[in-house]
């Protein structure tokens, strides 16, 4: 196994692929848990009234009846009174399990986004191998995530410690305070902690989040012979080569069409020819072939040149035979000087006009 010094490149992408169809990517449990309780925060901040409504209709409905029944209930009453209840208690947990559920989908989703593994779920030996365990057991990153869970529950212990101990006088009263009245305490309690709880939590998972990151980054990390075997590989793959070739025509194209900024008049066929030219005395001693282009291209160059503005002649003859002849940066050879020349001189007069 190579040591770590020794993977000194980045990951390509074909890495970053092969990884990820296999279920390796990164993700912050603690962020999560912070999003989730803040939302559940927020959700029971606006449906808190609710929530306090139902359950005091619940108390009031059903738990007043123990203390005025004059007589045994039977099965059908008792049947009714839980169905009500369920109905009751569907409606007050329902909605909060189902938010849950959904931030819980979208937070792992902005954060992993859709994963596909290809490769399937087969049990590995090394998994189950207590000498790996052992060597996970003590290795840096279970060290490290020792380190983490301590600070948690340390700033959790004394957030809650401080709350309770501000609190702590009125606990004593709420023995004889009406249920609605020492539920609302309860609740409003829980919520302010949650919220205090929550901000410490996202900013530890804010943190862990960039960790998480730069751990699986250099988990991804190669050897400079990695980089090239993987380049020999990519080189041989069709797919890949017609993917550079796309590229690099793309690139070229794009190189070719700013060049045609500098040309003094595009010559076309004019349908399936186009020649952008240019004439200046300080880069060459003649006409020098700036862009061309077939059918395509061609209708490019003209887009191009009606952009800029650039003047546009018809000459069938002279454009497919620059097309033929002249390769573009080179000089227009001396048996099209008199054809060229004629067009620039009609150029330069309407511009001085």
């Amino acid at each position: 196994m190579m040591a770590m010094d020794d993977k000194t490149e980045k990951a390509t992408p074909k890495r970053r692929k092969e990884a990820r169809e296999k279920g390796q990517v990164f993700k912050s449990a603690d962020l999560s848990a912070a999003i989730l309780l803040l939302s559940m925060f927020g959700i029971l901040k606006v449906a808190g009234g609710t929530f306090v409504y139902n359950v005091e209709k619940l108390y009031l409905k059903y738990f007043s009846m123990a203390g005025t029944a004059t007589e045994p209930l039977n099965t059908d009453d008792l049947a009714s009174i839980f169905l009500s209840a369920a109905v009751i208690f569907f409606i007050i947990i329902v909605p909060i399990l189902g938010a849950s559920l959904l931030v819980s989908l979208i937070t792992n989703y902005l954060q992993v986004g859709f994963l596909n593994v290809k490769d399937p779920l087969t049990p590995k030996w090394e998994k189950i191998n207590p000498i790996q365990g052992l060597k996970r057991i003590f290795s840096m990153r279970s060290v490290i995530e020792m380190v983490k869970s301590i600070i948690k529950f340390t700033v959790m212990a004394y957030i809650l410690y401080k709350e309770i101990r501000k609190t702590f006088s009125s606990f004593p009263s709420l023995i004889s305070s009406e249920l609605v009245v020492s539920l609302k305490f309860v609740v409003d309690f829980t919520m302010k902690v949650a919220f205090k709880l929550g901000l410490a939590l996202l900013i530890i998972g804010v943190i862990d989040y960039f960790y998480q990151w730069w751990e699986y980054e250099r988990s991804l990390m190669m050897t400079k012979q990695e980089v090239k075997d993987e380049f020999k590989q990519t080189e041989g793959d069709p797919y890949i080569k017609g993917k550079l070739k796309q590229k690099r025509t793309q690139m070229s194209m794009m190189r070719m069409m700013s060049e045609v900024a500098k040309a003094d008049v595009v010559i076309t066929n004019p349908t399936h020819y186009a020649i952008a030219i240019v004439y200046d005395e300080t880069i060459g001693s003649a006409p020098i072939v700036l862009a061309k282009g077939k059918d395509f291209v061609a209708q490019k160059i003209k887009e191009k040149a009606k952009e800029l503005k650039i003047e546009i002649v018809e000459n069938k003859p002279l454009a497919q035979a620059l097309y033929a002849t002249v390769e573009i940066g080179e000089e227009i050879p001396s048996e099209f000087y008199a054809a060229v020349a004629e067009i620039l001189v009609k150029i330069y007069n309407i511009k001085n006009k």
